[in-house]
């Protein structure tokens, strides 16, 4: 991990030169994945997303689907996860106490609701989707503003299936696994008396 870390800084900072203090925090990084793959309602979560309940307000309203971008839909759980993560990790400065991102911030200098303090930070994140579409708030719904620049869109998915298959007996699968053992031993046999003639006859 802390071998990632210092590759990173290397690349991010382009010098040979690293600090004898940067070490990846394991702890923070583990927590990061138990919350990702694991347990998107982390105390991670619940930490950064204040609340006056103190749970994640209307968690079960974001999508966990991220392969696409949906202006009308929001972020997807990760996106909105990491974005608050990054907000906390890079503040420029913080100021009064706050709960769910309430008018209490003053948005228009770019203070957001972030661990419970209204906080400025040095990430920004703008929508990505191509430069050639245009959302149209007023008709609520895309145009092509320019038709010369190439446009990404996901294909149409035919109607799924699934094929289920009946799960071999347990004697079949021993008898399977009993062949292949014996056929293993076999060969493992056959190259052991057959490698001696075969080495002498090529030396010759």
């Amino acid at each position: 991990m802390n071998a990632t870390s210092r590759a990173i800084w290397t690349l991010v900072t382009n010098s040979t030169t690293i600090p004898t203090s940067l070490n990846a925090n394991c702890t923070f990084v583990e927590e990061l994945l138990t919350c990702l793959t694991r347990n998107i309602s982390c105390p991670l979560m619940n930490r950064l997303i204040s609340t006056s309940s103190g749970k994640v307000k209307n968690i079960s309203q974001v999508t966990s689907y991220h392969g696409g971008f949906t202006l009308s839909s929001g972020h997807s759980l990760s996106h909105y996860f990491v974005k608050y993560i990054m907000h906390n990790i890079t503040a420029l400065d913080r100021k009064q106490s706050c709960f769910d991102n309430s008018t209490v911030c003053d948005k228009d200098n770019e203070f957001y609701c972030v661990a419970g303090q209204c906080t400025r930070s040095r990430t920004h994140y703008q929508a990505a989707y191509n430069e050639g579409l245009e959302w149209d708030y007023t008709a609520n719904k895309w145009k092509v503003m320019n038709s010369n620049l190439p446009i990404w869109t996901e294909s149409r998915w035919k109607t799924l299936r699934m094929r289920l298959y009946k799960s071999s007996s347990v004697v079949s699968e021993g008898l399977q696994f009993g062949v292949g053992l014996c056929l293993t031993a076999l060969t493992s046999l056959v190259c052991v008396y057959v490698r001696k003639p075969l080495v002498e006859l090529v030396t010759r």
